[in-house]
């Protein structure tokens, strides 16, 4: 899973080199998203999915603005995504 796309556009983001690989290898790792957001509502979601619960993951709450520089830097797992990151420059694979 190099990103897991909801139906309005959200995505779940990880690195290239990143050993998530699928929803269930988010257990323990830090996601970063703006709390009450769509991309919120997606992380539970998702995890729902695949049986997690909210409390197996470390949330990191940050707008999109400032999540972008720390997953960049590695010191986020995971980023819930709203949108394109047409405009944004982190080499990502998505």
């Amino acid at each position: 899973m190099k990103n897991y796309t909801a139906p309005k556009g959200e995505e779940i983001l990880v690195a290239e080199d990143s050993p998530i690989q699928r929803l269930a290898d988010l257990k323990g790792k830090k996601l970063a998203f703006d709390k009450g957001s769509n991309a919120h509502y997606v992380l539970v979601r998702s995890q729902a999915k695949v049986g997690l619960d909210f409390s197996s993951i470390e949330p990191i709450y940050l707008t999109q603005s400032k999540a972008l520089p720390r997953f960049c830097r590695g010191e986020i797992d995971a980023w819930v995504h709203l949108g394109s990151l047409h405009s944004y420059s982190c080499p990502l694979q998505i």
